[in-house]
């Protein structure tokens, strides 16, 4: 139970992350580059979640 708590802070803190680099992308970024606001946004918070839920079920699959 505590690996679940450690693994859902560190969820929380790559959302905190994501959310602060798509705000320096969309600062720094041309806007050819991307076709939608929140484009760059989304693709990195669903890739945070993706990989902390795979590590949250990886741990658990081991014991």
């Amino acid at each position: 139970m505590n690996s679940d708590k450690i693994l859902l802070g560190i969820l929380g803190l790559q959302i905190t992350l994501v959310t602060g680099l798509s705000a320096l992308i969309d600062l720094m970024k041309p806007q050819e580059l991307f076709t939608g606001d929140g484009a760059v946004f989304a693709a990195l918070m669903w890739l945070s979640i993706f990989i902390t839920l795979y590590g949250i079920f990886r741990v658990r699959s081991d014991h």
